[in-house]
């Protein structure tokens, strides 16, 4: 008798799709002794990676900007597609006296958080929790707060202005870090949120297999 064969849902078929595209386009990587030489600096859309057992196709290289002028902080957001599950991540990394970087881990909704006394928070709170310094908690671990910055957003490099985005991070004790951004509001428009945990990477764990689309070695 022959064996059922189970059948892929549209979502999953196309997740599939996309990762086989990507194993696809992989050209010849760079040489196990030669990697050393490479950093994510020069890691762009097209380009590879391998971090803890998984490999990575960059999607897209954006950029975050804090401020103008030579004291303006800029760091760089890597939007990637794990070839090995199909899911989505985000890498990001920047530069001061070495380079700095952080791995998602999970995004997150309001309903997911509390304050301190186990009630319930949502974006109406943000300012005041600001403005407080107040901690947030998910799932039983608390995250004080860290920092906010004003920043805007450049997708793919692109010129111009950027999109505007209000950040605000809270951290553990462990260092996982617990980000909210706040998106849109011009022109009496709708404001978006983005929820998400993250948790730092030593960057030097990263083995960049391809730089950018095209490369050769």
């Amino acid at each position: 008798m022959a064996s059922s064969q189970s059948k892929l849902s549209p979502s999953e078929q196309r997740g599939l799709d996309a990762r086989l595209a990507a194993i696809r386009s992989m050209p010849a990587p760079i040489p196990a002794s030669e990697r050393y030489k490479h950093t994510i600096e020069t890691v762009e859309a097209g380009g590879f990676f391998r971090l803890e057992g998984l490999t990575y196709r960059v999607q897209g290289r954006h950029a975050y900007r804090d401020g103008d002028g030579p004291n303006a902080s800029e760091w760089w957001e890597l939007e990637l597609l794990c070839l090995q599950n199909g899911e989505t991540a985000y890498l990001e990394w920047e530069k001061d006296d070495r380079i700095e970087a952080s791995m998602s881990l999970k995004t997150l909704s309001w309903k997911d958080l509390r304050d301190e006394d186990g009630e319930k928070v949502d974006e109406d709170d943000l300012e005041k929790i600001v403005e407080e310094e107040d901690s947030l908690v998910y799932e039983k671990t608390t995250f004080e707060y860290d920092d906010d910055s004003q920043a805007r957003f450049f997708r793919d490099g692109e010129e111009g202005e950027g999109e505007p985005v209000w950040i605000v991070d809270f951290e553990a004790k462990d260092g996982t870090t617990l980000t909210i951004e706040e998106w849109g509001g011009e022109d009496g428009g709708d404001w978006e949120y983005d929820l998400s945990l993250s948790r730092r990477i030593d960057p030097d764990d990263i083995g960049v297999l391809v730089e950018k689309a095209g490369s050769t070695h």
